[in-house]
């Protein structure tokens, strides 16, 4: 909410949003809080989004957020903290800190006057918060200055940016954690005015902070939501793996190319994106201890395979000669531009060089032909009218 007035009486610990220059002195007159203060009714009902609420800081002296969840001041409110961080007059990203995991910067500090967002556990509930001087930094000797203990958990944190705007989402692993959200593990993404979406899905929520069960052995596969509101292109990377257990890696899998990218070895790739385009299907995370790496043919092997006619409308066919598929069988798949597979065959060995693919009840637009031969995958782009 904004104040009235300029001159408006502040109620404690309400939350407000401003816009002023970056170097505009803000003046507060009054009495400074101190002592306790409950702050009850944060509400949440039954709509998608609901249960949302801008608090803020109500002492004059930093916040240790760390202290509040530990102190057990928080009642039906997830642990998760949300600032705003503008990096324009009208633009910004969405910072947020749970369980010691972080994003755009997010902080367990809340400095003098800063304001957060925290949302209500569940439908239904009545939240609180329960702020006490124990949990404010008040002395140089008892502020953190970024000398935390080394955190041990496994875990990956991806960056999405351009040369003018980027963003955040992590992954970590904990005992504790479960597969879906878990309000003292995870962090809602919210969508940010500088229009770039990177976040992890759990079910049918996105996520900008992930904490995932600790790995024990199986795979584990996390698709990701990427989008920009302005075509171009974006760099995906890697700002920090580590931790992984012994014989894990982590790929980037593309749905689309059908194609895993070490992140440990190629720790940045090159994104084209659409503007508005569809945000999940394509890429996801993969956990695994398997050696899951397709490597590409060569590109003269690669140019003997084809796709014809193209553009396709009916059926099409594919010519794989056997210089390339050797003598085992093939798997062909059709891949949509979301990286979903709408069909899927199979060249035995020995077979003839050329499959037919029915396109029937394929609706129009690019697709991609993915062949995974002998040496190497093989990926035509294909048309249908």
């Amino acid at each position: 909410m904004s104040p009235p007035a300029l001159n408006s009486l502040l109620i404690v610990s309400q939350g407000y949003t401003v816009n002023i220059s970056a170097g505009q002195v803000v003046d507060f007159v009054g009495v400074p809080f101190t002592g306790t203060l409950s702050v009850n009714g944060l509400t949440r009902g039954t709509q998608a989004q609901s249960g949302w609420h801008l608090r803020g800081n109500p002492y004059p002296s930093a916040l240790d957020w760390n202290l509040v969840v530990n102190n057990g001041r928080l009642g039906n409110v997830d642990n998760t903290l949300y600032v705003f961080k503008s990096s324009g007059q009208y633009t910004g990203s969405y910072a947020s800190y749970v369980n010691g995991q972080s994003t755009n910067g997010g902080t367990n500090v809340l400095p003098v006057a800063q304001g957060f967002f925290v949302r209500t556990s569940a439908a239904g509930a009545s939240g609180s918060i329960n702020f006490t001087n124990a949990e404010r930094l008040t002395t140089y000797d008892t502020a953190p200055f970024q000398r935390g203990t080394a955190d041990t958990r496994p875990q990956l944190k991806l960056s999405l940016s351009n040369a003018a705007v980027a963003t955040q989402a992590a992954i970590y692993f904990e005992q504790g954690a479960t597969a879906g959200f878990d309000g003292a593990f995870d962090a809602y993404h919210l969508p940010a005015p500088n229009g770039l979406t990177l976040a992890t899905e759990a079910g049918t929520e996105a996520l900008a902070i992930n904490g995932q069960p600790a790995l024990a052995g199986a795979d584990v596969l996390l698709p990701l939501q990427v989008a920009a509101l302005t075509a171009g292109t974006y760099t995906l990377a890697v700002d920090n793996l580590a931790n992984l257990p012994a014989g894990y890696h982590a790929y980037l899998r593309d749905a689309l190319s059908g194609t895993f990218t070490d992140l440990a070895t190629t720790p940045s790739v090159s994104l084209t994106l659409a503007p508005n385009a569809a945000v999940g299907g394509r890429y996801s995370v993969l956990f695994t201890t398997q050696a899951r790496v397709l490597a590409t043919a060569p590109a003269a092997l690669a140019q003997l395979a084809s796709v014809y006619p193209n553009p396709a409308h009916g059926a099409a066919t594919l010519l794989l000669p056997v210089a390339l598929r050797g003598q085992q069988a093939t798997a062909v798949s059709v891949v949509d531009n979301l990286g979903r597979t709408v069909l899927a065959r199979t060249l035995a060995a020995g077979a003839a060089e050329t499959l037919e693919l029915p396109l029937a009840g394929l609706a129009a637009g690019v697709y991609s032909v993915q062949a995974r031969t002998a040496a190497g995958l093989v990926v035509k782009r294909l048309v249908v009218e």
